[in-house]
């Protein structure tokens, strides 16, 4: 009698080891450095969107900053924001570069 009832203790812990997860999930971090402190950078995405615009001012190639003051003065008459990469293309932009081109045109 006392045999069965040690074999069934054994199988009830055997049971309750069995059915508890030890194993925790794999989760690969990158150990970069530089792709960790881009990531955290709340800035970064408006870097690299700012580094693949064009600002076009009367046809020509301007600086950014400068359209933004001019929309501030209320200088801009009309401006176009143009993400299309067919229409990008058609302006002789790699959209692999350029991710964005801004038509502005002055009052």
């Amino acid at each position: 009698m006392m045999k069965y009832f040690f074999i069934i203790i054994l199988f009830f812990a055997l049971l309750c080891s069995c059915s508890k997860k030890s194993s925790q999930p794999v989760v690969d971090y990158s150990t970069d450095y530089e792709q960790n402190r881009r990531m955290l950078d709340l800035n970064y995405a408006a870097k690299v969107q700012k580094q693949q615009t064009i600002a076009l001012l009367d046809g020509k190639v301007s600086d950014l900053v400068d359209i933004e003051r001019l929309m501030a003065r209320g200088k801009i008459r009309d401006f176009t924001i143009i993400k299309d990469s067919a229409e990008i293309e058609k302006l002789h932009y790699s959209y692999g570069n350029v991710k964005t081109v801004i038509i502005a045109v002055k009052k």
